[in-house]
């Protein structure tokens, strides 16, 4: 991967981990004085906790233990929907990341095939000029063994040799 592409990359990592951190913070400031906002319940999608908090405000729901006021229950319900989906959200930015990391390295791999085969038919040429017995010409046959086994250019048979058929 190549500097710029790591640097890109990198400050891309750094402005996420740095919005998270002041979520975070800020989540952690508002509710600094109130309870301890626990994750929702396992099968609870976040609208399912809104519509439960609004149906406890206005007092269709009741809640099973009386000890606690519905005001109260249905605050942190959207507490932990706000958690939720923070959370969610992170998560969500931090999975571009792989993708990201792949196209660069795809994007640099195609540049080095290109570099390649330009070298490639740039030496071509030279040993071509120079004569058979040139160090170009040599250098060219070694390129050119490269490529075959790379897969690029399948290597045809002559004639003569048993074949099994």
């Amino acid at each position: 991967m190549r500097t710029r592409d790591r640097e890109r990359l990198d400050a891309m990592v750094s402005r996420t981990l740095e919005t998270f951190l002041i979520r975070i913070a800020r989540f952690c400031l508002e509710t600094r004085n109130g309870p301890s906002v626990p994750r929702l319940p396992p099968g609870m999608s976040c609208s399912e906790a809104l519509r439960l908090a609004a149906r406890l405000r206005s007092g269709a729901v009741r809640v099973p233990d009386s000890k606690v006021p519905p005001a109260q229950s249905a605050e942190l319900l959207e507490r932990s929907t706000e958690l939720e989906r923070m959370i969610r959200g992170s998560l969500g930015e931090a999975a571009q990341y792989p993708e990201l990391y792949e196209d660069l390295e795809n994007d640099h791999a195609a540049e080095r095939k290109r570099r390649f085969v330009a070298r490639f038919h740039r030496l071509k040429e030279s040993a071509a000029a120079q004569g058979p017995d040139s160090p170009d010409a040599q250098r060219l046959r070694r390129l050119h063994r490269l490529r075959r086994k790379e897969g690029r250019r399948a290597r045809r048979r002559r004639g003569g040799g048993s074949s099994v058929r």
